[in-house]
């Protein structure tokens, strides 16, 4: 996961994080999404996996919550992996939708617990 949202690894080059890999044009969205998530100052993210279960067809899996600058942790959120040549690669699918989610959590606003002095 920390892979993934790395902006300094080109989305085009995650094939050996993601399968199958992005599409050129996914690939630059990405890219974008996570350079104005860096100059934003909300990565790294920090990962939490659990639950992690195996399943049929040398697939698994798990659940994973995010925590970044965003200063809020991101809902638990299920990931599917497959064993391709002895290492774990997150499924396309999931890739996009947790980046999404990701996403939306840092670009929500942060609003303050306790309201500011007056």
């Amino acid at each position: 996961m920390a892979e993934l949202t790395d902006p300094n690894i080109p989305a085009a080059n995650k094939s050996n994080i993601v399968t199958p890999g992005f599409t050129p044009e996914e690939a630059q969205t990405i890219d974008q999404r996570l350079r104005e998530t860096q100059e934003a100052g909300l990565l790294p993210y920090v990962f939490e996996v659990t639950d992690i279960q195996p399943a049929a067809g040398n697939m698994a899996g798990a659940t994973v919550t995010a925590e970044g600058g965003f200063r809020d942790r991101s809902a638990p959120e299920p990931i599917v992996l497959s064993e391709q040549g002895g290492r774990w690669l997150i499924t396309h699918d999931t890739a996009v939708t947790a980046l999404g989610h990701f996403w939306h959590n840092a670009n929500r606003p942060f609003v303050p617990i306790v309201p500011p002095l007056k």
